[in-house]
């Protein structure tokens, strides 16, 4: 499809947004898979990571996967070792040392899941006709939720038929991340440095702070 404006003018095209904001929002989704990781470790892999690298936020992100997957560790052992960083940090595994990735549980004194974050949340998928996929089973301020639908908005970017209707995209993009990812994602990151101060999903974290404030100033 012929590139019909830019989301960020004179920095990230509307793809180039969605690509970054899709990535991030699976990152944060599921465990590393062996074959994701066979992926980075091919020329493929190689090809998309250097594109990620090209925005200054995500090089750390790059960074760390080049690092981890450079080596002889087979996919299925790192892998493994992801995935018990994952469910300690993101399923509750760590106990006081997790990092919940929900919104509710940055913005309530009760710090509980499935308080008024949610219902908003799902009140902004609901007005563009979207929920949560059967096939992931969290309530929507989960942090991938919340960047999918980011996502979902730059490429409805892209689609504007004119100037105005343009603005009108970029006010939802720019009310959504402020009243949303900017209230919590610090926090979330505070908590995952704090539960693994060296760790990927703590780099990964950086990085989508990082992304996220800069794409916010843009916009």
């Amino acid at each position: 499809m012929e590139q019909l404006v830019d989301t960020r003018p004179g920095t990230l095209t509307a793809p180039e947004r969605a690509a970054v904001y899709d990535w991030l929002a699976g990152i944060f989704a599921r465990e590393m898979s062996p074959q994701a990781i066979e992926t980075y470790r091919g020329n493929d892999g190689r090809i998309f990571l250097d594109q990620m690298a090209s925005h200054p936020p995500l090089v750390p992100l790059t960074d760390h996967i080049h690092r981890i997957t450079a080596g002889r560790e087979s996919p299925e052992s790192l892998s493994m070792e992801l995935s018990v960083r994952f469910a300690s940090l993101f399923l509750g595994a760590g106990g006081k040392r997790s990092a919940p990735p929900y919104e509710s549980v940055y913005s309530n004194d009760s710090n509980l899941l499935y308080q008024k974050q949610t219902a908003q949340t799902q009140a902004a998928l609901s007005a563009f006709g979207l929920s949560v996929s059967d096939l992931f089973p969290e309530p929507p301020d989960h942090i991938s939720v919340q960047l999918a639908f980011m996502a979902h908005l730059a490429r409805r970017a892209e689609q504007a038929a004119s100037s105005r209707h343009l603005q009108e995209e970029y006010e939802v993009q720019r009310v959504f991340l402020a009243t949303r990812l900017l209230s919590w994602i610090e926090k979330f990151l505070d908590h995952c440095v704090n539960a693994d101060p060296n760790g990927f999903y703590t780099t990964a974290a950086v990085s989508m702070v990082t992304f996220v404030k800069d794409d916010a100033a843009h916009l």
